[in-house]
Formats: structure tokens, sequence, C-alpha cells
């Protein structure tokens, strides 16, 4: 198993903008995705080969203003569609953590309330997940 918590606000992944006839990832999205490609290079994690599930936490911070109406840990409705979410993470780790994301037979993913804002992934190859 890889596990690895990245630091950082959950981003989902951009709709492609046109210009000139041709489609573009917007910056922010490419500037994000990077981002996580490098944190996986600098902890010298393994790259996966073979087949992998995924299981991926997406944790917001309670703003002050809901301290008192939200729990850490409570599950988020709100923010970002979860499967924006989820592609930017396996792009960012796409040709770093695993060769290719059609390497992932099964993810899970979950938004919750949390004292900070970061992204927790673990992955887990085909002899480790025992399902």
């Amino acid at each position: 198993m890889t596990h690895i918590k990245f630091e950082i606000p959950p981003r989902p992944k951009a709709r492609p903008r046109f210009a000139n006839g041709h489609a573009y990832t917007p910056k922010l999205t490419t500037d994000y995705e990077y981002t996580i490609a490098q944190e996986y290079l600098l902890k010298g994690l393994k790259k996966h080969l073979g087949a992998i599930s995924v299981f991926i936490t997406f944790n917001y911070r309670i703003a002050n203003s809901r301290i008192k109406t939200l729990r850490h840990g409570d599950i988020c409705t709100e923010k970002a569609d979860i499967d924006n979410l989820v592609k930017a993470v396996l792009d960012g780790l796409n040709g770093v953590a695993f060769l290719d994301d059609k390497q992932v037979y099964k993810i899970a993913a979950e938004k919750k309330w949390a004292d900070s804002n970061s992204v927790d992934v673990m992955i887990f190859e085909r002899e480790e997940d025992n399902g």
C-alpha cells in the first residue's frame, strides 16, 4: 500500500477551454496536477505497475463561521463535484504513481469536513487489496 497526504486544498478538474480551434486545460488545473505529481515524487514513493485500487479523502477546512454546526469528520455535500476532484488527483498521479490511470480497477472517494484542507490518497496493488 502507498499512502500520501497532500496538504493542499481539494481542487476539481476544470473543463477544457477552447481557443483558436484547440482545446487546452486551464492553468489552475495544470498547476494543481503538477503540484500533486511533484509532492509524490519528492516523497520517493514507488510507481505501481499492475492493477490498483485508489481510495481518496478530500478534506475541507471548516470555516470559523460554521465551527458550531459542523464537526471534524462530518460528510461534506458542498463544494466541488466528487468526480471532478477524483479526476484532478488521478491526472496528477498519472505517469508518476502509476503508469496510466487505466490501471485503476476500483476507486472510492469521500468529502469530509476537517481542521485543514488536504487530500489523502491510498493506493493498493491488486494482491494487497483483498477484494
